[in-house]
């Protein structure tokens, strides 16, 4: 009796050690997203990521990477953000905000759409944003390029 529970413990510990060692899928990343700042909009540009939708700002098109300036825009107002009907007729599955439009973020999130702050207040944070709108869509290598280029044209544009 006693040699048939240690041999079933043992059993039992080799099957979940072998299914802790499984690693587990990732989540697919998102495909439907929408980017309320320009900086985020410009970001998933240069990342080859297009937005179903992007929030309108002043300055217009000229502000926007030039594959995503055609992209469907959500105006955008105070304190909530997008007009929350437009954003559910998109149906996004992520919406990257900024910290102006918190109090929209809570309804975004009610509708079951995840809400990512990614605006950012200085340069060194530029990077960080950058490195984490690539992680969550997807394409982690190629915010690090993004990066660099930034780096490079900021070292460039304060020589001397």
């Amino acid at each position: 009796m006693r040699t048939a529970k240690t041999l079933l413990s043992l059993v039992l510990i080799a099957l979940l050690a072998a299914a802790a060692a499984v690693p587990v899928a990732q989540a697919a990343p998102p495909k439907r997203i929408v980017a309320l700042t320009p900086f985020a909009a410009n970001t998933l540009g240069g990342l080859g990521v297009t937005p179903v939708g992007i929030g309108a700002t002043l300055g217009g098109k000229e502000r926007f990477a030039s594959n995503v300036r055609n992209v469907k825009r959500l105006t955008l107002s105070h304190p909530n953000g997008p007009n929350m009907e437009e954003l559910a007729l998109l149906n996004p599955q992520l919406v990257f905000s900024s910290q102006t439009w918190a109090k929209g973020a809570e309804t975004m999130r009610d509708l079951d759409i995840k809400v990512v702050n990614a605006d950012p207040a200085n340069i060194n944070q530029a990077y960080a944003v950058t490195r984490q709108i690539g992680k969550v869509v997807g394409k982690a290598a190629g915010a690090e390029a993004l990066v660099a280029k930034m780096r490079k044209r900021i070292a460039n544009a304060t020589k001397g």
